[in-house]
């Protein structure tokens, strides 16, 4: 077929592909985890769903951020504070490949109508339809040294210090025009297909809150992606991942 219609039936097909995925990286991580722990080489490694502390699981984003944004992370491997350190905490920044990692992508929101149809009084629809798609991607994780992005929590008497880890996104925005009545034999290729641009967590929700019908999904390296928008259910905070000690 044609290279286009094979790229728009590609897109029909993927958010079901991008499903079966995802549950299969989910399983990959719970191998990787319980390897890490078998070795220990003291990197933070995600834990295995269900398993997260539970004095660190309702732990709300900072004001700077919102859900799916980042995650907690909470570093056992000096074995804990008799009290919290009020010392600095030094910055850092850590660029990831999606390539490399297909759990850094998720699915893609389908395409929707960027505006519900309204023409009262007129009995014929539009010719052509303005839709839209989202897809996000992760291409970092950073931690910015601020207070903000700091908690100190107790456990058995000791003091642990739970760093906000930041993502940094990618997100590649398809539009398209669906052509109907006459013109509905016509296809337009879509605008925007594997153009990455960079996108904050704030900018990716006021793109779910301005089209009522999509469902952005935020992908996540702690577990499954983060649904928000039209299809979203409840979404649990950000969960901490625990450094394995030597």
């Amino acid at each position: 077929m044609p290279l286009m219609e094979a790229e728009l039936k590609a897109m029909k097909l993927k958010p079901d592909l991008d499903v079966i995925i995802l549950d299969a990286n989910a399983v990959d991580a719970a191998f990787a985890n319980a390897i890490e722990i078998a070795g220990g080489d003291g990197t933070p490694v995600p834990p295995i769903p269900g398993t997260v502390p539970p004095t660190t699981a309702d732990l709300e984003p900072p004001p700077d951020s919102a859900r799916g944004g980042g995650y907690w992370s909470v570093d056992k491997s000096q074995g804990g504070h008799d009290a919290p350190d009020q010392g600095p905490v030094a910055p850092w920044q850590r660029a990831m490949d999606p390539a490399e990692m297909k759990q850094l992508t998720g699915p893609s929101s389908g395409m929707q109508e960027v505006v519900a149809p309204n023409w009262p009084g007129m009995e014929a629809e539009p010719i052509a339809h303005l839709q839209e798609a989202y897809r996000l991607r992760i291409t970092g994780q950073s931690f910015d040294g601020s207070t903000e992005h700091l908690r100190w929590i107790q456990e058995d008497g000791r003091w642990y210090q739970a760093q906000w880890i930041d993502y940094q996104f990618e997100a590649e925005h398809l539009t398209m025009a669906k052509t109907e009545q006459d013109l509905a034999g016509l296809s337009f290729p879509p605008i925007g297909l594997h153009d990455w641009r960079p996108i904050t967590i704030q900018e990716i929700h006021n793109a779910a809150a301005s089209n009522s019908r999509l469902t952005l999904y935020i992908p996540d390296i702690c577990g499954s992606p983060v649904a928000i928008g039209a299809s979203a259910s409840p979404i649990t905070p950000g969960v901490p991942t625990v450094s394995v000690p030597r």
